[in-house]
C-alpha cells in the first residue's frame, strides 16, 4: 500500500489538477508497470485515496475528502448531541481506514455497505438537525 501511495503522490505531481481521468486509468497503470514506475502489474492500486489522486488529481482528492469534511462540518454546525457525533466519527473513521488500505468504491463488498451506511448517516444527521430548535442569539 505504501508503494501505491508513493505512485499516487508522483502522479499528483505529473497531473496535478484533473489527474489521468477514469478512462485512461487501466492504461496508465499498465504503462507505468512497463516503464518501471510501478512495481507490480495491477488494475487497481488498492487504496481509494491513491485511486482518487491518480484518476482525479487535486480535484478528485478534494471531492473525495468532502465525503469526510461535509458530515463533520454539519455535526458541528447543527450542534448535535454526543451520540450523533460518535456515530458520525465512527462511520467516517472506518471509512477513512478502509480508504487508505483498500479501494472502497472499486471492490465489490465494501462499496455496497458504504452506499447504504453513508446515505443513512446523512439522513440521520439531517433528521436530527431538523428536530433541534434554532439557537437564540
Amino acid at each position: 500500500r505504501l508503494e501505491a501511495m508513493r505512485f499516487a503522490a508522483n502522479r499528483l505531481v505529473d497531473g496535478p489538477i484533473f489527474g489521468s481521468g477514469l478512462g485512461s486509468y487501466q492504461i496508465l497503470l499498465s504503462n507505468s508497470y512497463a516503464d518501471e514506475l510501478l512495481r507490480w502489474n495491477t488494475d487497481n492500486l488498492h487504496t481509494e485515496i491513491g485511486n482518487s489522486i491518480v484518476i482525479g488529481g487535486v480535484f478528485g482528492l478534494l471531492l473525495f475528502l468532502m465525503v469526510f469534511v461535509s458530515p463533520i462540518a454539519f455535526v458541528f454546525k447543527a450542534k448535535l448531541g454526543p451520540p450523533l457525533k460518535f456515530l458520525t466519527f465512527s462511520i467516517l473513521a472506518v471509512f477513512a481506514v478502509s480508504a487508505i488500505f483498500n479501494s472502497t468504491f472499486k471492490d465489490f463488498g465494501e462499496k455496497n455497505v458504504i452506499m447504504v451506511i453513508l446515505p443513512y448517516l446523512f439522513l440521520t444527521l439531517i433528521k436530527s438537525a431538523r428536530s433541534v430548535p434554532p439557537s437564540e442569539g
